[in-house]
């Protein structure tokens, strides 16, 4: 009885944490895609250029994007680790 608890302890477990690993890696493809159109759209030239959203603002949002999806990288890196 009580070796048949434990496993379910630990299925459960394994479980969720399998859960919780393909919740983030799917985060981070969707960042990553995030950022590649982003940055697809200011290495495109426009026809017109608005004048409230600028190449530049565009710019900077990529590479806070970027910087975003690094950081969600090496988090699932270090968890691999573990």
């Amino acid at each position: 009885m009580m070796l048949l608890l434990l496993a379910s302890v630990v299925v459960w477990q394994v479980t969720d944490s399998l859960n919780w690993l393909v919740r983030m890696t799917s985060d981070l493809e969707t960042n990553m895609v995030s950022v590649e159109r982003i940055k697809e759209y200011t290495e495109t030239d426009s026809e017109v250029l608005h004048t409230t959203c600028s190449v530049h603002s565009l710019q900077k949002l990529y590479c806070s994007l970027l910087r975003c999806v690094r950081k969600s990288e090496s988090f699932i890196r270090d968890f691999y680790r573990n």
